[in-house]
């Protein structure tokens, strides 16, 4: 599978296709279904959600300059991260392929079961991009 380089600041780091295309359905959803809580947020999800709908290997892009465009944005993209993460964990161990595959309409691509653990260890790497310099 392809690999996407996400950057935020004048930082980078390398991600697994499948995992944004998971982690961004994810969040478009949570963001349908809770958009009062991530108000700065919202116009994020059909970018997202566009992004799986058109996607190309190794051309994912979570815009992350422009979805934390600011403290307030950052806190609620933090929030909605650890919320993902906690539905994640309470969901076990993997995700299964008929799920993913009804959920995610993603041109060539195939869904199987799907490690939950692979996602928050993305969820966790994405954190690390957006901390504050020597954090």
């Amino acid at each position: 599978m392809a690999h996407s380089i996400q950057v935020f600041g004048d930082r980078s780091e390398v991600f697994n296709d499948l995992d944004l295309l998971v982690l961004m359905r994810l969040m478009s959803e949570e963001l349908g279904s809770n958009a009062s809580s991530y108000p700065l947020l919202v116009s994020m999800a059909a970018r997202w959600r566009d992004c799986c709908e058109n996607y190309s290997p190794g051309s994912i892009d979570l815009n992350l300059e422009l979805a934390v465009a600011g403290e307030k944005a950052r806190q609620q993209f933090a929030s909605l991260l650890s919320t993902i993460a906690q539905k994640l964990e309470r969901s076990g161990d993997t995700i299964p392929a008929g799920e993913l595959n009804s959920r995610l309409c993603v041109p060539g691509v195939t869904f199987h079961d799907y490690r939950t653990t692979l996602l928050l260890a993305a969820i966790e790497k994405i954190k690390q991009l957006l901390l504050p310099v020597g954090s």
